[in-house]
């Protein structure tokens, strides 16, 4: 599961996989955080607490298996806060880059 970061979003991201679905591997599942690429630009204060909630809400509605976690720039931020948060059960590897 992918978090983009400042600058990125989905669209820069979704060819570099290819066809990562198939019945033997996994899927890559990324998300652009609320106020980035695609998604709502919501009236909200945006910090670290409410895109780590994001991510956890998304894997709870579309994953629901244990997970590595990519982050991207901030996104390297946001993975590492959701390990540092209470959802470890859901998390199998942490990567991170910038």
């Amino acid at each position: 599961m992918q978090c983009t970061g400042f600058g990125a979003s989905i669209g820069h991201w979704r060819h570099q996989y290819g066809s990562t679905c198939t019945e033997f591997h996994d899927c890559v599942r990324t998300l652009d955080l609320l106020g980035f690429g695609a998604s709502q630009k919501a009236p909200a204060n945006y910090d670290v607490s409410i895109w780590v909630a994001q991510v956890y809400e998304f894997w709870q509605t579309f994953i629901r298996q244990p997970v590595v976690l990519v982050g991207n720039s901030i996104g390297s931020l946001i993975c590492l806060a959701a390990a540092a948060a209470s959802h470890l059960i859901w998390i199998r590897r942490i990567i991170v880059s910038d």
